[in-house]
């Protein structure tokens, strides 16, 4: 009857290793695909800023609707920007979760191999 709780109790655990695993496989393809789009999502965050700059030092003597057009381009910037920077914390946050758990997850099961 003990043997089957602790069978019971260390497949239950196994099962929770193998889903721990399987996100950190899931995310690791997630992140693979994050860090290829960084470069080019960087760059282009780049020359929006330096082109927001231009725009910026030119726009004293432009037309009201030159400078809606600016001004709406800055907010947009700022709104790509700081999903971009949002995206990229929450990765890195997921990442230590699943690092966190797999962690817990092994040395548990490892504690209980012993038990059983």
């Amino acid at each position: 009857m003990i043997t089957e709780y602790y069978q019971l109790l260390f497949n239950e655990k196994v099962n929770i290793v193998v889903h721990h695993l399987q996100l950190h496989i899931l995310y690791q393809g997630f992140k693979g695909r994050l860090n290829v789009r960084r470069l080019m999502v960087d760059k282009s965050l780049d020359q929006g800023k330096r082109c927001l700059e231009e725009l910026t030092a030119e726009r004293s003597g432009e037309s009201p609707s030159k400078q809606r057009v600016a001004t709406s381009l800055q907010r947009q910037f700022d709104i790509v920007s700081d999903r971009w920077l949002n995206l990229c914390t929450k990765s890195e946050e997921w990442q230590k979760r699943l690092d966190e758990a797999l962690r817990v997850s092994v040395t548990y099961s490892f504690i209980l191999s012993f038990v059983y």
